[in-house]
């Protein structure tokens, strides 16, 4: 006979499970107890992974809300974190990027709205441009302003040469 931990009723030990951890090899709780233990441990891990008014989960329909800018997004505007519980990073990416901005530059490209040399438009396309030897921002200018700058070296020379080359007249061919 023992008696049962959590509904204090004394029962016979084939009532208990066995736990060879214990001294006399059998549970603390009668099997009834530990049964209702684990529906509600399964009942409250169901709801925690599935309710659709909880934040920051994945949801059934394929969107998860970001921590951040408390939008909801597809899951694949995430990156993986194995350590989380949904697999999935708890901001998006656009807001992972808006913060690594911010802190190495002091700036995002979120304090502005268009390239400051063509005028296009749109936070996927811009990019913060600096000078590589002295590490000075210089501006927001779009994915393809800042790759012609990064081609040419930063080189004015080499810059008003184009310029000039493409205010040329064109060459007629005989």
């Amino acid at each position: 006979m023992k008696r049962c931990s959590k509904c204090k009723k004394t029962k016979v030990l084939e009532d208990f499970n066995n736990d060879k951890r214990k001294k006399d090899g059998k549970s603390t709780r009668c099997r009834a107890c530990d049964r209702m233990r684990l529906c509600d441990r399964r009942n409250q891990s169901y709801w925690r992974d599935h309710d659709p008014y909880t934040q920051n989960k994945v949801h059934w329909l394929g969107f998860k809300i970001c921590r951040l800018c408390e939008r909801r997004k597809r899951l694949t505007s995430f990156y993986r974190a194995s350590k989380e519980n949904d697999g999935l990073h708890g901001f998006c990416i656009a807001c992972v990027h808006t913060y690594r901005q911010e802190r190495k530059y002091g700036t995002s490209i979120c304090d502005t709205d268009a390239c400051e040399t063509c005028g296009a438009t749109g936070i996927s396309i811009l990019c913060i441009d600096h000078d590589h030897t002295t590490g000075n921002i210089r501006g927001i200018l779009c994915h393809r302003c800042n790759r012609v700058l990064g081609e040419i070296t930063d080189d004015t020379h080499i810059l008003v040469a184009m310029l000039r080359y493409l205010r040329k007249p064109l060459a007629t061919i005989v």
